[in-house]
């Protein structure tokens, strides 16, 4: 259940944010990727960011919880080999905010 009170989503861009408030992935690189890729996320409060990655139907097929400093979360994310080629979202979390990206693995 959403707790957000103003959303923007554009999938045009691949992008969908709540409550930004200057929160907001920055990059995600490659993409389309072979299940390794590079994620900076900006506007980040404290030093961590949660995510999950779910696939294209909504699956949850991953938590984790990235490390941040300074305002800036920068990782390099390696999903599973056992999961399937095809179109993935990414969310990223940190406060009440939210930012979730689209992008695919070949």
């Amino acid at each position: 259940r959403r707790r957000h009170t103003r959303s923007l989503c554009d999938w045009s861009s691949d992008v969908c944010s709540s409550d930004l408030e200057g929160f907001s992935v920055n990059l995600l690189y490659p993409n389309p990727n072979h299940g390794t890729f590079e994620l900076e996320i900006q506007g980040v409060i404290g030093d961590r960011v949660d995510g999950k990655l779910f696939t294209a139907d909504g699956k949850l097929v991953s938590i984790f919880t990235l490390g941040a400093a300074n305002g800036m979360a920068k990782n390099t994310i390696e999903m599973s080999s056992k999961l399937a080629a095809g179109k993935y979202f990414l969310g990223v979390y940190n406060e009440n905010r939210a930012s979730v990206i689209q992008f695919v693995k070949e």
